[in-house]
């Protein structure tokens, strides 16, 4: 899955084929039920916290969705619908150098009607309005929210290293410029 043109992929989702309709199950985008992919209709989530819309636009699928550190929603592109085990592992390496996922922790859930989760150091809640809420974590309340609300394992949430801002993708003109001033 890719988020820009110049982007490698960096995201791998799961398609399941049931009966003839192909669908996106993804446990990172958490659009709780299956979406189908039809060739010639949008298809979607309908839902205000964590709501998608699926299209083919001049080939590829894109799905919008509401990541934590992009509320307002961003798309990704399925760039292959089908990949072998070894292409997995290679384009999984690939992210091992940079991936938006590598540097801060992103746990999301589904709670009622809303997502809770935590990015970039703040706890993220969107509403069954499709409100968003951010609230700042300091001290202890990341692993209070990670632990109470999120319900992850205390021996699990200790384990995690602590957020380090995510830099700029290495083949960005940011990066990249970084680079020559640091060289020269």
């Amino acid at each position: 899955m890719l988020v820009a043109p110049e982007a490698p992929p960096n995201h791998g989702t799961v398609l399941v084929t049931c009966e003839e309709t192909r669908y996106v199950v993804d446990a990172s985008i958490l659009h709780s039920t299956p979406l189908p992919l039809h060739e010639s209709t949008p298809t979607g989530v309908a839902h205000p916290a964590w709501g998608v819309h699926c299209s083919k636009c001049e080939g590829p699928w894109y799905i919008r969705w509401r990541p934590l550190h992009r509320p307002n929603g961003m798309d990704c592109r399925l760039e292959q619908m089908q990949v072998t085990r070894e292409d997995f592992r290679e384009y999984h390496e690939h992210t091992r150098a940079w991936s938006g996922f590598n540097y801060e922790l992103h746990a999301r859930v589904i709670r009622g009607e809303s997502i809770v989760g935590v990015c970039q150091g703040q706890r993220v809640e969107l509403d069954r309005t499709g409100g968003v809420g951010h609230t700042p974590l300091g001290g202890d309340d990341r692993m209070r929210v990670l632990i109470d609300e999120l319900g992850m394992r205390e021996e699990i949430v200790h384990r995690l290293p602590l957020d380090t801002p995510t830099p700029p993708p290495p083949w960005s003109r940011t990066a990249q410029a970084a680079a020559l001033e640091n060289r020269g």
